[in-house]
């Protein structure tokens, strides 16, 4: 990968920013990560980076150390990031991860650690810990892993959770409509939404939806009444106002990112492709690993992951799709069982991997 000025700014502002915020813990890798560094992204990517840390003793000790800290880099400072925002182009995700965490997963054949080893292990970047890499170097035999279901289970993961995510959001979209149509026609946004009871059961039933239905729920007096359930959202008939529901609507509308709402608008809604491309891209990078015992980044097959992430979806097919997909998914069973790959690798070294960093980097254990 080649760094530009930018990319290597914004590195170092990563770890100054996190070795100030974290006092005497270490960063010994940092680099880009996601799309960039598979290879598949376009003009709308973010920057995505992971950073690989010593804890410092003080977070040994007190077990402090064992959670991968997220940030967002803003103006050169590191912000915690709470999860409230959706990624756009001009944002910088930062992850930073401990150095156990990061060999415990690896142990596991986890599809994220394994590509931080390899992104370690194959690119350049302005920012790495030499006696790291030569130590991963050392130990590659022994660190990468024939774990198949690791990879596969990810992959899957990623096929069905966007598809959940649209279907709930495309039914968020037809309700809202519904609920802003009958404010149109009745011109009451105060009335209670039990006065168009019977028009609400006629549209849930008509549309057939999976998580909008009729529940029981208890009432201000503990009493057991039907209500109207929106996505896990209650709303009894007697009490709620039709501006109330729509409010609620609105602000869960909110909550979903930019990938879910321009999946709706596609003509098959149950198709995300961005969710395909990444079980795809999974499922060809454990053929590659098993093949080649590596992965290279930029992906040499990214193209072909790109024709899915940005598919015409009239004319993609998905069937054909999940043929050859399937077939891939055996393709790489077989080649798991003729793998000379080792299929674990012991606690111990993880051990002595990591007292290796902390000698080198704080003159213990003499």
């Amino acid at each position: 990968i080649n760094m530009n000025e930018k990319i290597t700014k914004l590195l170092r502002e990563s770890v100054n920013s996190f070795e100030e915020l974290n006092l005497f813990s270490k960063v010994i890798y940092i680099g880009q990560n996601g799309s960039k560094l598979f290879g598949l992204d376009s003009e709308n990517s973010d920057d995505d980076f992971f950073a690989i840390y010593l804890p410092s003793l003080k977070d040994k000790l007190l077990s402090k150390e064992d959670k991968i800290k997220k940030y967002l880099l803003i103006d050169g400072k590191l912000e915690k990031d709470k999860g409230n925002n959706k990624n756009g182009k001009d944002d910088v995700d930062v992850n930073f991860i401990p150095l156990s965490h990061f060999l415990a997963h690896l142990r596991r054949a986890d599809a994220n650690s394994m590509d931080y080893f390899f992104a370690i292990i194959n690119n350049k970047t302005p920012y790495i810990d030499s006696k790291f890499k030569d130590i991963l170097l050392k130990y590659k035999n022994e660190l990468v892993v024939n774990k198949p279901m690791a990879y596969l289970g990810f992959a899957m993961k990623q096929m069905f959770l966007y598809q959940h995510k649209s279907e709930r959001y495309n039914e968020l979209l037809s309700i809202k409509e519904f609920f802003e149509n009958m404010s149109a026609q009745r011109k009451d946004k105060k009335m209670k939404i039990e006065s168009i009871e019977e028009e609400i059961r006629e549209h849930v039933k008509n549309n057939n939806y999976k998580y909008i239905s009729f529940e029981m729920m208890t009432d201000s007096d503990n009493h057991s009444v039907e209500g109207l359930v929106i996505l896990g959202k209650q709303f009894l008939l007697n009490s709620s106002t039709l501006i109330f529901v729509l409010k609620v609507i609105n602000e869960n509308q909110s909550k979903y990112g930019t990938r879910v709402k321009n999946n709706s608008t596609k003509n098959d809604s149950n198709v995300d492709f961005k969710a395909l491309s990444h079980s795809y891209r999974v499922v060809l990078q454990l053929k590659e690993l098993l093949i080649t015992k590596n992965i290279n980044f930029p992906l040499s097959y990214a193209k072909k992951i790109k024709d899915v992430k940005y598919a015409n979806s009239e004319a993609f097919v998905l069937s054909e799709f999940m043929e050859h997909f399937n077939s891939l998914v055996e393709e790489c069973y077989i080649l798991s069982e003729e793998s000379s790959l080792p299929k674990n690798f012991d606690v111990e070294l993880s051990e002595t991997i990591i007292l290796q960093l902390y000698h080198n980097h704080f003159n213990l254990f003499n």
